[in-house]
């Protein structure tokens, strides 16, 4: 199931680039080190102990700013985790499986319906089921996907990852389909593999069928979200004179998208 190493110099740079670019765009390198680890004790294949090393270089560079950041002056407001099973399960089920398949849109139209505490623990049993046979069944590399996917999920859901503009506890926030969208994507690419995967001639011809059913609520998906709408025009420049005109020491609340966020400017001394 994974991609042979290319004999080609410039694709080993090109892989090893893209390993790089990842380990330094955040802390993705944490969770992916120790999988590829694991990968190349079981295959003992060279080229992956060389991509890990790649990944080690992001882990120093990432627990150097993760401390940096620890200590940052910068006044975060505590905002209650929320945690309980409905909330969780309405976020599997609403924001990776459901979303995976029919996007944001259809996701939003389901859950303000009055079929959505009914369809939301269904739905969510259906996609566990679903990851826990591949973890079972699948090849290794999807396994480890699998798992990368659930560290991504588990760390977003453990963490102050999202701000929402109105103080909701946390997992109350992620329930919303316009919120947090970002953390799910790698869980929706596990998601969406593992159905992929289930459509193979080595499992059962029933679960391939209802595989390939499931995959096909893409095209709502695809076709309710084919176009995103454009940002809400909120005035920038009218904000940016008032800011110019501002004497120093002065604050600007600029509001930005999506409505309802804002961010606040200090003027400087030298017209900054």
């Amino acid at each position: 199931m994974a991609a042979t190493p290319s004999l080609y110099l410039v694709w080993r740079c090109f892989d090893l680039g893209v390993i790089l670019l990842l380990a330094v765009s955040g802390p993705f390198c944490l969770f992916l080190a120790p999988l590829t680890a694991i990968r190349w004790w079981l295959r003992r294949e060279r080229w992956s102990l060389f991509l890990l090393s790649g990944l080690v270089i992001g882990i120093v560079l990432q627990g150097r700013i993760i401390a940096m950041s620890s200590r940052s002056t910068i006044e975060r407001i505590p905002i209650p985790l929320g945690t309980a099973l409905e909330s969780l399960t309405k976020i599997l089920a609403g924001q990776v499986f459901l979303g995976a398949l029919v996007g944001k849109t259809g996701y939003a139209e389901v859950a303000s319906s009055y079929l959505w505490n009914l369809l939301f623990l269904p739905i969510a049993i259906a996609g566990i089921l679903a990851l826990c046979y591949a973890l079972f069944k699948a090849p290794l590399e999807l396994r480890l996907l699998i798992i990368f996917g659930i560290l991504n999920f588990g760390t977003a859901l453990g963490v102050q990852a999202i701000r929402a503009a109105d103080p909701l506890p946390i997992w109350e926030a992620m329930k919303s389909p316009t919120i947090g969208q970002r953390y799910y994507f790698l869980p929706m690419i596990a998601f969406l593999t593992t159905i992929v995967w289930l459509m193979s001639r080595q499992n059962p011809r029933q679960l391939r069928l209802v595989a390939t059913i499931t995959l096909a609520s893409l095209l709502i998906g695809i076709t309710l979200d084919w176009r995103h709408p454009a940002f809400t025009d909120l005035n920038f420049p009218d904000y940016a004179n008032q800011l110019a005109v501002s004497p120093a020491g002065a604050k600007v609340i600029i509001p930005i998208n999506p409505p309802g966020w804002s961010m606040e400017l200090v003027k400087q001394g030298n017209g900054e």
